[in-house]
């Protein structure tokens, strides 16, 4: 079983892989250098629902 922490780290290899494949797919050549995804810091689900919440009430008033 996978603690929450490796759940979050697969997915995110998962989409970063994935976004790649899709790019190579439309033409382009990745770099896999520069990925603002890989030095984003972990959010807790909490973290989350706090930002989710700050950009509903942006913007449903």
């Amino acid at each position: 079983m996978l603690s929450q922490t490796e759940k979050l780290l697969r997915f995110r290899q998962i989409r970063r892989r994935n976004y790649r494949a899709s790019l190579r797919l439309e033409g382009f050549a990745p770099s896999s250098q520069t990925h603002l995804d890989e030095q984003a810091p972990l959010l807790s689900p909490q973290d989350i629902e706090s930002r989710i919440a700050q950009i509903k009430a942006r913007y449903v008033g």
